[in-house]
C-alpha cells in the first residue's frame, strides 16, 4: 500500500469527520495500528482541527455587556449606591439555585468548532468523492483498454482460422538461427493459391526504420516473398508457385533486393 497516497486520499479526514462507513473506519483503525505514519498523520489532523477553533473563536465586541443593560432598562449602579440600597431592602431567595450563564467566550468557540467541522467535512467529502470518482473513471479506462486488446486478439485468431481453413494450405516452421534462438515464426503457403502469408510468433517488434524481409529459396536463390506489417499481421505477401524453404531477416524500411546475411533472424525447410 502507498501509504503517502493513502493519506492524501481524505479518508482520514473522513474517519475524523465520522463520514466513513463502519468497513472504512475498521480499515483506517487496522492501518493506524500497524503504521505509525498514519498514526502521526491522524494526531496531526486532531490538532489542525483544535488550532482551528481556536483560530476561528472571536471575544464578544466590547461594551456588549453595557449595550445590552442599556437596551434592557438596567443601567449599571455604582458600587457605593448598590451596596446601600442592598443594606436597605432584603432581597428575596430565589426559589431554584441561580445558575452560572454560559461563558461568551465558550459559547464562540462552540459555533467556530462547529464551522470548522462543517467545513472540514466538506472539503474532506468534496476530496474523497472526487478520489472515487479518478479511481472510477481509471478503471472504465482500463477496462476499455483490455476490451480493445481483447477485440483485436479475437479478429486475429478468426482471420489466422480462415486461412488455416484453406483446401491445399501448409504450414512451414521457421526456427531461429545461432544468433536468435528463441525466435521463430510460421509461413502459411498454399501451393494451389500460392497465397502465402506470414505469421510472426516470437520475432521481436522491428525497431523504427526497419522491417522484416520474407524470403523463398527456389533453386538455391533468395527470392524476396514481400515485406512483414507489424500493424497488419497475416495479411498476403508476394505470390509463390514454388519454392523449397523460407527465411527472414531484418531489414532497412522498404525492402532490400539481397538479403543481409548478418540480420538473418529465422529460417526453415519445406518437406515433401
Amino acid at each position: 500500500m502507498d501509504i503517502e497516497a493513502y493519506i492524501s486520499s481524505g479518508i482520514l479526514e473522513a474517519y475524523a469527520l465520522g463520514q466513513t462507513t463502519a468497513e472504512e473506519a475498521a480499515i483506517v483503525e487496522c492501518v493506524a495500528k500497524n503504521n505509525m505514519r498514519v498514526q502521526e498523520a491522524l494526531a496531526e489532523l486532531s490538532r489542525t482541527l483544535e488550532a482551528l477553533a481556536d483560530a476561528q473563536a472571536t471575544p464578544p465586541p466590547p461594551g456588549l455587556k453595557a449595550a445590552i443593560q442599556n437596551r434592557l432598562h438596567f443601567p449599571e449602579k455604582k458600587p457605593a449606591e448598590t451596596a446601600a440600597r442592598s443594606a436597605q431592602i432584603p432581597l428575596p431567595q430565589p426559589a431554584f439555585p441561580e445558575k452560572k450563564a454560559p461563558s461568551s467566550s465558550v459559547g464562540w468557540k462552540v459555533v467556530a468548532l462547529a464551522a470548522s467541522l462543517l467545513f472540514l467535512l466538506s472539503a474532506g467529502g468534496y476530496f474523497y468523492t472526487r478520489q472515487q470518482q479518478e479511481r472510477l473513471v481509471a478503471s472504465l479506462n482500463q477496462a476499455e483498454k483490455t476490451l480493445a486488446g481483447n477485440q483485436l486478439r479475437l479478429d486475429y485468431y478468426q482471420k489466422k482460422e480462415h486461412i488455416l481453413a484453406q483446401p491445399g494450405m501448409e504450414l512451414v516452421m521457421l526456427k531461429g538461427v545461432e544468433k536468435h534462438p528463441e525466435a521463430t515464426a510460421v509461413v502459411m503457403w498454399n501451393r494451389q493459391t500460392q497465397n502465402v502469408y506470414l505469421d510472426a510468433l516470437n520475432l521481436p517488434k522491428a525497431p523504427a526504420g526497419m522491417q522484416y524481409q520474407l524470403w523463398a529459396m527456389i533453386n538455391g536463390k533468395p527470392v524476396s516473398a514481400g515485406m512483414y506489417n507489424n500493424d497488419a499481421p497475416l495479411q498476403p505477401l508476394s505470390a509463390m508457385n514454388t519454392a523449397q524453404a523460407f527465411a527472414i531477416t531484418l531489414e532497412n524500411e522498404g525492402g532490400v533486393e539481397s538479403p543481409t546475411m548478418e540480420n538473418l533472424m529465422v529460417m526453415g525447410a519445406i518437406k515433401g
